[in-house]
């Protein structure tokens, strides 16, 4: 008993010197948004900023989230164009955006000059096959920065999230 009393003494001086610390919803959110920025090797940003910079892209977009509301159901990633080793001083963004069973990956390099820029998606699957060690994916249509195109991919991944309904043979 009294071995017991001693271990329990020794656990609250040992309690006592450390300091117990709760991070408020804005510590969270701000460590999130690091975390994320550090994986994607980008800058996170909101809705407004895309809507500054592209505005028609804004606006495709905004027409296919869920109650217009972008923030709360895409990430938007700013990233640098690299050549070969080095960076250029033209950015391009990556909006992610998931589903149950899978992650969407849009790419828009905004066009500059004569360049007519680029309008692309991929998908990849957020689990593994049984038997698999590795997730799926496939590459959805692409081409250049224009409204058919990201009509394109919208159709495409709305074709891709249907499931089979087996009534008839």
């Amino acid at each position: 008993m009294k071995n017991e009393e001693q271990k329990s003494d020794n656990l609250a001086s040992e309690s006592s010197n450390f300091e117990r610390v709760i991070p408020t919803k804005e510590d969270r959110i701000r460590d999130r948004k690091e975390d994320l920025e550090r994986n994607h090797n980008a800058k996170l940003i909101n809705y407004d900023i895309l809507k500054e910079s592209l505005p028609d892209f804004a606006e495709w977009l905004e027409s296919v989230c869920r109650y217009g509301n972008v923030d709360s159901v895409c990430l938007i990633f700013l990233e640098e164009v690299i050549v070969g080793r080095e960076k250029e001083d033209r950015y391009y963004y990556k909006i992610y955006f998931y589903t149950s069973d899978n992650q969407y990956s849009i790419s828009i390099y905004p066009p500059i000059d004569e360049y007519q820029g680029y309008c692309g998606c991929t998908v990849s699957s957020r689990k593994s096959r049984p038997g698999e060690f590795w997730n799926r994916g496939n590459d959805l249509p692409d081409g250049e920065y224009t409204s058919e195109t990201f009509d394109r991919i919208a159709r495409r991944i709305i074709q891709y999230e249907m499931k089979a309904i087996k009534i008839f043979d």
